[in-house]
């Protein structure tokens, strides 16, 4: 096993005293370098949607920001109050989100966030599912914004006609 301890830094199981018993939490390197030197740290400024999910059980929130450009998701950035794998989830999500189509970002799964991590004790496992939550609010946000701009058009082009109409009726 490829593990770090999370109490030692040491690789496991050379931190572990042969035949003891050990309570120590074993985290990825991954998951580890994600955490130390997390990825898209912050939020966006608009036109980027924004949402936040949080995790009523254990209080962690994650604010996710995503430009989308072009039907695809051209930077992102994020923001975690929570635990070590929380931070580090996070820091993975906005890798594995960039660059992904609606299509794509739906038929992402807690186990993709987990594995990008190196995977996730059975503790922090609520760390993959709250990025999954916020995909999918961002994809009902972005679905909201599109909707409410296709009204501003079409509201647009209604009043472009009354305005033509009303100055045709003048003398």
């Amino acid at each position: 096993m490829n593990a770090i301890c999370g109490a030692s830094s040491r690789t496991w199981p050379e931190c572990r005293p042969q035949g003891a018993l050990c309570s120590n939490v074993y985290v990825s390197p991954q998951l580890l370098e994600h955490f130390r030197n997390p990825r898209n740290v912050g939020e966006l400024p608009p036109p980027a949607i924004t949402v936040e999910v949080s995790n009523p059980v254990c209080g962690d929130i994650l604010r996710l920001s995503a430009l989308i450009e072009n039907g695809r998701i051209a930077r992102t950035g994020f923001k975690v109050r929570g635990c070590t794998a929380s931070i580090a989830a996070g820091s993975a999500l906005t890798e594995l989100i960039g660059g992904r189509d609606k299509a794509e970002l739906q038929r992402l799964k807690a186990a993709d966030v987990d594995r990008a991590v190196g995977g996730l004790s059975n503790e922090s496992k609520h760390a993959a599912a709250l990025c999954v939550d916020a995909v999918k609010a961002l994809a009902a946000q972005e679905k909201a914004v599109k909707l409410m701009g296709d009204a501003d058009d079409g509201m647009k082009e209604r009043l472009e006609k009354y305005r033509k109409a009303a100055a045709e009726k003048k003398p």
